[in-house]
């Protein structure tokens, strides 16, 4: 790989990658606190950019 070429596919199967798995996550997103709360939070970045 050192010599320019591009990884081969054994070479990039070597990597590790894991994910995280959140639960019940579509709740919290959709509940009308949070929702609001992110209103305000990018209403208020508006506000101060200039």
């Amino acid at each position: 790989m050192g010599d320019g070429q591009s990884p081969t596919r054994a070479e990039g199967a070597n990597r590790e990658f894991f994910m995280k798995t959140y639960r019940n996550l579509y709740l919290q997103v959709y509940d009308f606190e949070n929702l609001y709360l992110s209103y305000r939070a990018a209403r208020r970045a508006k506000r101060d950019r200039c």
